[in-house]
């Protein structure tokens, strides 16, 4: 079984993009922009306590993993290098436990959102993303939760620690790509998107 992403046919440069999501109790997920590339992990050839960082940062560089090829366990995970707003239960999940960095609505590992505002599990939240250049707006509920560059000192310092000497920290920094794709993440926990509505901004 493939732990596919769902991404957009179009590209996007600057965009405003409005959504509502939920997600079950101890879920997680996220909406990704600006992707760089794709890490195609095969469970098969995953050596075991492996850094997942490790496992990304070989496939960018090797090119091992092949979707219409899987090893025999036929799990191909693809992995997307790109900047992620954070959807997750906070009050349930390890992850958003473990502070602001990874609480909803976040920019995931790297920006923490400035006030908790999701609403309890189940229920509806409203989302909002505004990239211009290098400049992000990160909404929820109506409420500005991050308004950061993505050149800022913390992100690049948070970028080096987790993926200093990775093609990944290459990608992130200077990323060369500019219109790309909009992307739901599969976590492969239940979560659920509506009114998907995107604007390019000119």
């Amino acid at each position: 079984s493939d732990l596919e992403d769902l991404i957009t046919a179009r590209d996007f440069a600057d965009f405003e993009l409005t959504f509502e999501w939920k997600v079950a109790s101890r879920s997680n997920s996220g909406v990704k922009y600006l992707l760089q590339d794709q890490a195609i992990l095969d469970a098969d050839k995953v050596k075991p306590k492996t850094r997942f960082e490790d496992l990304v940062g070989h496939e960018l560089e090797h090119r091992e993993g092949n979707r219409a090829k899987p090893g025999p366990k036929g799990i191909i995970e693809a992995y997307t290098v790109a900047f992620e707003y954070q959807v997750i239960d906070d009050t349930g999940h390890a992850d958003a436990r473990r502070g602001g960095l990874y609480q909803a609505g976040a920019l995931y590992s790297l920006m923490p959102a400035a006030k908790p505002m999701a609403r309890p599990v189940g229920e509806w939240n409203e989302g909002r993303i505004v990239r211009r250049g290098n400049h992000v707006e990160h909404w929820l509920n109506g409420v500005k939760v991050v308004d950061t560059g993505l050149d800022a000192p913390e992100i690049h310092e948070r970028l080096a620690q987790r993926w200093k000497g990775n093609p990944v920290f290459t990608l992130l920094t200077a990323r060369p790509k500019k219109r790309t794709p909009i992307i739901l993440q599969n976590h492969n926990d239940e979560a659920w998107f509506r009114n998907l509505r995107i604007r390019e901004l000119r």
